[in-house]
């Protein structure tokens, strides 16, 4: 969404990644805080956190102000698609569909706000707000205490193989045992995968 907002607002290569980085690590900081509890409870979080980490790349983009930058994020947990289904969504053909979605809610979120219409600000942390009432959380000091000294983003990597990158060790040491022991398909009688039980609402 950044590429397609920056582009189409004429920005720089510069003003392009900041842009990005910024949306990442809020996102990033907010995935981290909310990610198991949130998926426990059904959520899929590419829709839901990502609509929220969207719209404040697309308001950078925007060259919002703080409080009209507020008003978008407010707006954008308020039009967030709730995606539920459990590992179910997972294996739905449907599921690029909830990227879409909050690439969409973003742009319309930051529109708004900046055509006046400004959503709550403290919709994230408020009682019965995104935090509460998705994953149960109250206390968001972890999204901030590392802010400014670690770099979420610097975390990130290119995924070595298509799908879930809980599923890539499995694929990786296949790939090192057929390497070093010229491991043929029709040499392989069985398969054998041990996975954390953690990582099961994902793979299914």
């Amino acid at each position: 969404v950044s590429l397609t907002v920056g582009s189409g607002k004429g920005k720089s290569g510069k003003d392009l990644i900041l842009a990005m980085v910024v949306g990442i690590e809020c996102c990033s900081r907010i995935a981290l805080l909310m990610g198991a509890p949130h998926m426990r409870r059904g959520f899929y979080s590419d829709g839901t956190i990502g609509a929220i980490g969207s719209a404040i790349a697309v308001g950078k983009l925007f060259d919002l102000d703080k409080d009209t930058l507020s008003g978008a994020i407010g707006n954008a947990a308020l039009l967030a698609p709730c995606t539920v289904g459990g590992n179910s969504m997972f294996r739905s053909a449907a599921r690029p569909l909830t990227m879409g979605l909050a690439s969409a809610s973003s742009i319309l979120a930051v529109t708004m706000a900046q055509a006046g219409i400004l959503g709550p600000v403290n919709i994230l942390e408020c009682p019965g707000g995104f935090f509460h009432a998705l994953a149960d959380i109250t206390d968001l000091s972890q999204i901030t205490e590392t802010l400014g000294k670690e770099w979420e983003t610097l975390k990130y990597y290119n995924k070595p193989f298509v799908g879930c990158r809980l599923t890539h060790l499995a694929r990786q040491s296949a790939q090192i045992l057929k390497e070093k022991n010229n491991i043929m398909v029709d040499d392989i009688e069985q398969v054998t995968i041990r996975q954390a039980k953690s990582s099961l609402i994902v793979v299914g």
